[in-house]
């Protein structure tokens, strides 16, 4: 899962909603066939079903 933190000198910013603001844009420009590369792990496609995945991760905590 992607690390979402507060940078020393933008403690008053709200980096999960953020993100979380970003994810359905992401949706709706990246084809869910495109090949992603991501700096950790392995290259993939599904964005959509990644998206859903972090989605309930965040959700969860």
């Amino acid at each position: 899962m992607p690390n979402v933190s507060v940078m020393s000198d933008a403690r008053d910013s709200n980096p999960h909603t953020e993100y979380a603001a970003t994810i359905p844009q992401l949706r709706s420009v990246v084809p869910d066939d495109a090949l992603l590369l991501p700096d950790h792990e392995h290259p993939f496609t599904g964005l959509a079903a990644t998206i859903i995945q972090i989605a309930e991760h965040h959700a969860k905590s």
